[in-house]
């Protein structure tokens, strides 16, 4: 069967893609030289305003990056046996551990590691890009994945999200090289990669189980079915490493989940996509728009011999095996945890805008999308991400001798602890350091919790000295019982006085009350 006859048997327009595959082959051949000039400068101008932002993320740290960091810094088998009550792999918490005994826990220090793994998926991605597509498309790649908001957001942040994309990356390049030359090596280095995946966050294995799904089912000219299934089968031997971690999972899944979210249902998709283009702002609705786009175009016009069919089917395979996991147990999801999928979707996108017939309407639709994504990231390194710097300083400015500081929720603490070292504070629900959230039968704990009983125990505990009330409204499950604990305080003592007032636009809000 020949070539025309297979892409009209897959019912792609003929024309469209003869109009594409010529338009590669022009760009790549014979661009002018303004043409080249023009793409080198935009390419130089945003990897460069995108390691700028990566490296200047000015907030406080947050919960979940003062939780990572608490954890991170423990000895070895006190992090593995704190990781039981957080919900995580330790793959990142390792890293990061030895990262924290050479360079120290200052902020920037500790939010520099995921800036270092954010960087090193540049060249990678090129590589892996370049496989795939050519130069035009890997240096496409590289302009998205450097002006993406997604991943400057999580190169500025002390968790394990960039690690994530990175190993990604380099799965996918270990895989490519496996399927040309499958030799034990380059097998091996597969296997090394879903290892280090699984272990780092469990979405890993949504991904590995659809790179398997999408191998087995794959046909020539896009790959031989001998390399694929030892590449499949590296990849299912890798991902067996997680056996090692499965009872401290199996102890997570059961006693802890995700209590500080509700289920996302079969939004999970579509949720996904807003977190990569940078939230449900304009300017990120618009690069979502543009985005879904040209990974469309890149899908509905690939010859059955190129790549983004079998990129784009993996992504969708995980998100869906995502999408029923968190239905079938009830999980919350964020966007962040799509990370894995993150990869694929960026290349697919440079596919789609690389295929574009016109050469400066290419690289006008990639100035845009990169413009559009370095805006969207803005807030990410310009706007904090938690009020506990703004309450720190206020209660380092008004605590006296004897009075006591009282956190609710206590998902507050870790940021307020980290800023505020060898201050006691009392954190509610009981059960948690207020360096560290315990997730361990939290629904129950916030059960227990008796807002009156805990205000009157505050107020005799404080005599004649003031209770510094650090709450929130805005916590599910608990919030109420926060907002109900502050108002048994204020009959308490009726001349509180409300420090500092909550902003609700910032990741994590709280009021400061003293009374």
């Amino acid at each position: 069967m020949s070539v025309a006859e297979a892409e009209q048997r897959a019912g792609l327009p003929l024309r469209t893609i003869r109009r594409a595959r010529t338009a590669v082959v022009e760009e790549v051949e014979g661009a002018s030289p303004a043409q080249r000039r023009a793409r080198h400068v935009v390419a130089v101008a945003v990897v460069a305003a995108g390691v700028l932002l990566r490296l200047r993320a000015q907030s406080p740290m947050w919960l979940d990056e003062a939780q990572t960091v608490s954890i991170g810094r423990l000895p070895l088998q006190q992090m593995f046996a704190a990781l039981r009550q957080d919900g995580s792999p330790p793959l990142y918490y390792v890293l990061l551990h030895g990262w924290i005994r050479v360079f120290g826990q200052g902020t920037n220090a500790l939010r520099l590691l995921s800036g270092v793994f954010s960087l090193a998926s540049l060249p990678v991605g090129w590589q892996v890009a370049r496989r795939l597509g050519g130069r035009e498309v890997a240096w496409t790649t590289v302009v998205l994945l450097a002006s993406s908001p997604f991943a400057i957001r999580y190169a500025t942040e002390t968790r394990m999200y960039e690690l994530v994309i990175l190993l990604v990356l380099l799965g996918t390049l270990a895989v490519l090289r496996a399927l040309e030359s499958p030799t034990r090596g380059r097998l091996a280095a597969v296997a090394a990669a879903a290892g280090a995946l699984v272990l780092t966050h469990y979405w890993g294995a949504f991904l590995i189980a659809g790179a398997v799904l999408v191998l087995l089912a794959a046909r020539r000219p896009l790959v031989a079915p001998r390399p694929a299934r030892l590449v499949a089968a590296a990849l299912v031997a890798g991902s067996a490493s997680f056996v090692v971690w499965i009872p401290s999972f199996v102890f997570q899944v059961t006693r802890t989940g995700a209590p500080w979210g509700t289920p996302a249902g079969f939004s999970v998709p579509h949720v996904a996509l807003q977190g990569f283009v940078g939230g449900t702002t304009q300017t990120g609705s618009l690069l979502e728009l543009l985005l879904v786009g040209v990974v469309g175009f890149a899908v509905l016009a690939a010859p059955p011999s190129s790549w983004p069919r079998p990129l784009t089917a993996v992504a969708a395979i995980t998100l869906t095996l995502g999408t029923v996991f968190t239905w079938l147990t009830g999980s919350a999801f964020h966007p962040r945890h799509a990370a894995v999928a993150f990869p694929a979707v960026v290349i697919a996108a440079a596919v789609g805008v690389t295929w574009l017939a016109h050469p400066w309407r290419r690289l006008a639709l990639i100035t845009a999308m990169a413009v559009l994504g370095l805006v969207a990231a803005l807030p990410a390194v310009t706007e904090p991400r938690t009020q506990a710097g703004q309450i720190a300083a206020e209660i380092q400015a008004v605590a006296r001798p004897g009075d006591i500081v009282a956190v609710c929720p206590d998902q507050l603490a870790p940021a307020l602890a980290r800023l505020l070292p060898g201050v006691p504070m009392r954190v509610l629900p009981e059960g948690s350091d207020p360096e560290r959230v315990n997730w361990v039968d939290y629904d129950k704990r916030v059960a227990d919790l008796d807002p009156a009983a805990e205000a009157v125990a505050l107020n005799q505990a404080a005599g004649t000295g003031s209770v510094l009330l650090v709450w929130s409204p805005t916590y599910l499950r608990i919030g109420s019982r926060c907002n109900l604990l502050r108002l048994a305080l204020q009959d308490l003592r009726p001349d509180g006085e409300e420090l500092v007032r909550i902003r609700r636009s910032l990741v994590e809000d709280a009021w400061l009350w003293r009374g």
